[in-house]
């Protein structure tokens, strides 16, 4: 990635925590032109927020499974330090 792409922050809303907005910062995903690809985040509370496609799997409310590219995943493992 670039530094302008890795540089890239948005703020979302929680929808589990109604007012709290979560800062994003993209760490893997450099291929993605329109924002509508597998991307991984830091979010600004010290965890990682994963956008990829959701998979028809039951899960608790307000949850998803998400399927993304291995080679994404290992993308935002050098990213973090791993």
């Amino acid at each position: 990635m670039t530094t302008l792409e890795s540089s890239l922050t948005f703020l979302v809303k929680d929808l589990d925590r109604r007012d709290e907005a979560v800062e994003l910062t993209k760490i893997a995903g450099a291929n993605c032109k329109d924002g509508d690809c597998p991307t991984v985040y830091r979010t600004d509370r010290g965890t990682v927020a994963v956008q990829g496609n959701r998979l028809n799997h039951a899960t608790s409310e307000g949850e998803a499974i998400v399927e993304i590219p291995a080679e994404l995943l290992a993308e935002a493992a050098r990213a973090l330090g791993g």
